[in-house]
C-alpha cells in the first residue's frame, strides 16, 4: 500500500489510531520539552519567506462596478498564472483576492518545484493507460519549464537552485527507488535522474540516515513568495488586480454573464469565471467540497548556517524529501538557512508537540545541527484529493477551477494557469486530460472528511514506524 491508497484503510484505522498514541508518547521526552524552550526562543511566527521577501506589490481595493471577459477569484499562483496568460492574449481580466497576493499556500510552501505527481505515475497508467500517462508526465515537465521560463523571461529574483532528491529512509525503500529509476529512464525516457547507493548518498547528504537517493537535476527549488510576487508584478501591468476584495457571492448564469459581488457592495460581470481559491473554492460551488480535504503543513527555518556546515549537510544544495509516507523535507536557502518541514496534520493541531517533533526530526537527520536556533516556524493550510491527483474541472461550461495539488502545487499551479487559459480560448485538449481525473469523494461534511483522512495518516505513521 502507498500514499495514494488513502481510501483503502478500513482494516487499519483502529490500530493506526492506537499506534499513533504510542508514537506521540515517544516524542514527549525531556529532551523535546527542553527543545521547545531553548531552541525556539525568539523565533518569528512569520514565514521565512515573508521576512526575506525582496519586493512588495501595491494593489487597490475594488471600489467600482466592472465588466470583463474573465474574472479570476484568488490571488495565489493558480490565479495569477491564469490571469497573466489570458491578459497576454488580449482578454480583459479582473483578479480578485480577499487578502494579500500569495498570502496562503502559494507564498509559504516548502519551495520545491517537482516533476510528476504525488499519486505516482502508476496511478495514471492503471486508470488511463500508458498513452495518457505519458502525456501527463510530459505536462509535469512542462510545468517546470513554465516556472523556469517565467523566471528568465520576467527576470524574477527568486533564488532558483537546481536539483531535488528522494532519499530512501529504510533499506527496503531503496528497491522502490531502483524500480522508479527504471520506469523513469526506460518507460518515460527521462534522462535527468541518477540513482545513488548508500555510500554515494552519504557524499551528497551529510546524514547516516539514508540507504540511497534518486536525484533529479531538472527539478529544483525557489523562494516561492518572491516568485509569486515577481509574477504578480508582471501580471498587474496587463490585468486589473485587486486585494482586500473578497468575493461574497457569485450568481452563476448557465447561458450568460456571471455576477460576482465583492465586499458585499460592488459588482463584477464576467463571461468566464476561474475559481482559484484552493480548498475554499467550495464557498462558491459547494459541490467542490466533496473533492478535496484541507490539511496543515508545518515548516521551520533555522538560523543561517556557516558555509562549512551548510556544505557538510547538503554539498550540492538540492532539496530533499524522504521516502516515508509521512515524510520530512528540507533544503538550503541562498543565505544558508535550512528550511525543514513535515508533521502534516488533519484537524486541530497540537502546535507545541509539532514543534518538538519537527526539531527532533531535524537533529535525528543531522546530529551536527543539535542546538541550532530556529529563526522562523510557521504553518498553513493546503488541500489534497483522496487519490492525491490534482483536480481540475468545469462548471456551467464557462466556470473553471483547479485545486487539490496534494503538495506539488508550486509547479502544477503554473501549468494550471496555462491550460485553463488555453481552454478558455478554445484549446481544451490538455485541460480535458486533467478534467478526466475524477477525485475520490466521500462527503462534503468537513468533520467526517477530516476524521477519515486523519485515521489514514495515523495508519501510514504506523507503517513508517514499525515496518
Amino acid at each position: 500500500m502507498n500514499r495514494r491508497d488513502f481510501l483503502k484503510l478500513g482494516v487499519g484505522m483502529g490500530v493506526g489510531f492506537a499506534g499513533s498514541k504510542l508514537i506521540s508518547s515517544n516524542n514527549s521526552s525531556a529532551l523535546l520539552d527542553k527543545v521547545i524552550v531553548e531552541f525556539y526562543t525568539g523565533h518569528s511566527s512569520n514565514t521565512y519567506y515573508f521576512d526575506s521577501q525582496n519586493s512588495h506589490i501595491e494593489l487597490p481595493i475594488l471600489a467600482e462596478d466592472l465588466s470583463c471577459d474573465v474574472c479570476v477569484v484568488g490571488g495565489g499562483l493558480t490565479g495569477v498564472s491564469t490571469a497573466l496568460k489570458l491578459a497576454e492574449r488580449g482578454y480583459k481580466v479582473v483578479l480578485l483576492e480577499a487578502q494579500n497576493i500569495a498570502g496562503q499556500a502559494s507564498g509559504m510552501n516548502g519551495g520545491q518545484v517537482l516533476t510528476a505527481y504525488e499519486c505516482g505515475m502508476e496511478y495514471f497508467e492503471d486508470k488511463f493507460g500508458d498513452k495518457i500517462a505519458k502525456q501527463l508526465w510530459s505536462l509535469s515537465l512542462q510545468a517546470i519549464d513554465i516556472v523556469k521560463s517565467n523566471i528568465k523571461n520576467y527576470n524574477i529574483n527568486c533564488s532558483w537552485q537546481s536539483g531535488t532528491g528522494i532519499a530512501a529512509y529504510k533499506e527496503k525503500h531503496f528497491a522502490a527507488l531502483q524500480e522508479e529509476y527504471a520506469i523513469m529512464t526506460e518507460k518515460y525516457g527521462y534522462t535527468q535522474v541518477e540513482l545513488y547507493d548508500k555510500p554515494q548518498t552519504r557524499t551528497l547528504i551529510g546524514s547516516d540516515q539514508y540507504y540511497g537517493l534518486l536525484y533529479d537535476r531538472f527539478s529544483g527549488h525557489i523562494h516561492p513568495l518572491n516568485y509569486a510576487l515577481g509574477l504578480s508584478q508582471i501580471c498587474k501591468q496587463k490585468a486589473q488586480m485587486f486585494t482586500k476584495s473578497r468575493v461574497t457571492e457569485i450568481k452563476f448564469n448557465q447561458a450568460g454573464v456571471h455576477h460576482l459581488t465583492i465586499n458585499g457592495k460592488h459588482q463584477v460581470k464576467a463571461k468566464f469565471v476561474v475559481l482559484a481559491c484552493n480548498y475554499q473554492n467550495s464557498l462558491f460551488a459547494p459541490e467542490l467540497a466533496y473533492k478535496v480535504v484541507k490539511f496543515d503543513t508545518y515548516v521551520m527555518a533555522t538560523e543561517s548556517l556557516s558555509p562549512s556546515l551548510a556544505h557538510e549537510i547538503l554539498p550540492n544544495r538540492m532539496a530533499v524529501f524522504d521516502s516515508r509516507n509521512i515524510m520530512n523535507y528540507y533544503r538550503l536557502t541562498e543565505q544558508n538557512n535550512l528550511i525543514f518541514g513535515g508533521g502534516d496534520t488533519f484537524g486541530k493541531p497540537d502546535v507545541p508537540q509539532v514543534q518538538k517533533s519537527l526539531y527532533n526530526d531535524l537533529i535525528n537527520t543531522f546530529p551536527q545541527l543539535a542546538g541550532v536556533k530556529v529563526k522562523n516556524f510557521w504553518y498553513g493550510a493546503d488541500s489534497m484529493t483522496l487519490n492525491l491527483a490534482p483536480n481540475f474541472g468545469r462548471l456551467y461550461d464557462t466556470v473553471y477551477y483547479a485545486q487539490g495539488y496534494s503538495g506539488q502545487g508550486l509547479a502544477l499551479s503554473n501549468l494550471a494557469g496555462q491550460i485553463i487559459a488555453d481552454a478558455i480560448i478554445g484549446q481544451s485538449e490538455k485541460f480535458d486530460i486533467f478534467a478526466a481525473i475524477k477525485p475520490l469523494e466521500i462527503t462534503n461534511i468537513g468533520v467526517i472528511q477530516q476524521a477519515f483522512v486523519k485515521m489514514g495518516s495515523y495508519y501510514f505513521r504506523m507503517k513508517d514506524y514499525f515496518e
